[in-house]
């Protein structure tokens, strides 16, 4: 049996106090990836971020650069949800070093990433040309594919046109009750018109029940319209929309119903990715609302060589997108195309 004194002492006691502590820079390596991420973010303008911020009130808020970089960062890492970035910028080394130890919390993450969508994806561009211009991206050979993610939507919250037509014609007749309600109760109260703006009930906005209803009125409306598009589409492909009509999401609206990748159907996107094949960059990404991916694969190359000033060589992809559309972009293009053995 081996003696208390065999084991390996610890290099450091957690309750010693040390005259030079380590720093958080000596805790990341020279040549850790993180460094490189900082350094193309360091080089970036940032003014047209920052102008969507106030300025003059609240709290200092935390500088774009930092969300942008843990949001992106934590993509490189595979790290897409909110908390788990949160749990990474307060435990993990290479995430406090990169915000230099603020701790973003996830609702920070979450508004920032609906809000600045436009620029993120832009910001994502710029690093790919950053990178190939160091030598990290060769675009001699890139890999499509695709894959399916599940939508918030329910698969039981989807309607048929038929359905939302009858809910629409329900919130319709609620809307206009509830609106002359609204006008008498306002006719009554008319010389109280100024504590009525003090409780947001001016006429120029809408009291709270009303505006809610209203909301839901849209978003019914808009489902409508998708699933009367998706039923002309159907008939147009030879499928009587009368027998088998098409059911759309009333949460995610732009997500479609198509078959879950474990079986079955449900609400769902179709995201795709563009990797390269020299160090595995994503060089490319968009999200379909389509089940089959084939349609993107050309335009995956011409966006490719939009951000990157030039067409790879050689494009790797699954033998499902062996179509004609595909291999004429193939062939009008200066790249060749591959399918990988299985």
């Amino acid at each position: 049996m081996a003696t208390q004194d065999y084991w390996a002492e610890a290099p450091l006691n957690r309750y010693q106090t040390v005259l030079f502590g380590p720093t958080l820079d000596s805790s990341i390596g020279d040549d850790d990836p993180v460094r490189l991420f900082d350094e193309v973010l360091g080089g970036l303008e940032w003014s047209s971020w920052e102008v969507h911020y106030d300025g003059r009130r609240g709290q200092p808020p935390i500088h774009p650069r930092y969300v942008a970089a843990t949001i992106l960062y934590g993509l490189c890492r595979g790290i897409r949800s909110s908390r788990k970035l949160e749990e990474a910028c307060r435990y993990r080394l290479d995430f406090m070093w990169l915000v230099n130890g603020r701790q973003i919390d996830h609702t920070t993450l979450a508004k920032f990433r609906t809000k600045f969508a436009g620029p993120l994806k832009n910001l994502f561009q710029q690093i790919g040309r950053v990178a190939m211009s160091l030598g990290l991206i060769r675009l001699g050979e890139v890999a499509f594919d695709g894959t399916r993610v599940k939508a918030n939507n329910g698969r039981f919250r989807c309607r048929t046109a038929k359905t939302l037509e009858e809910k629409l014609e329900a919130l319709d007749k609620l809307f206009e009750e509830m609106m002359a309600e609204a006008q008498a109760a306002d006719a009554v109260e008319a010389n109280q018109s100024s504590s009525d703006e003090d409780d947001g009930n001016s006429p120029t906005q809408l009291p709270g029940p009303l505006a809610d209803l209203k909301q839901r009125r849209e978003r019914v409306r808009e489902a409508l319209s998708n699933a009367q598009e998706l039923d002309a589409a159907r008939s147009k492909r030879g499928v009587d929309p009368q027998t088998h009509p098409a059911r759309v999401p009333t949460t995610d609206l732009d997500a479609r119903v198509m078959p879950n990748k474990e079986g079955g159907y449900a609400p769902n996107y179709t995201p795709t990715a563009t990797t390269d094949g020299h160090r595995g960059f994503i060089v490319d990404c968009e999200v379909l609302a389509e089940v089959n991916e084939t349609q993107e694969a050309v335009a995956s190359v011409d966006r490719i060589a939009e951000t990157f000033g030039q067409k790879p060589s050689k494009f790797l992809t699954d033998g499902g997108n062996n179509s004609g559309a595909v291999m004429q972009g193939w062939k009008s293009g200066a790249w060749s195309f591959t399918h990988p053995r299985r």
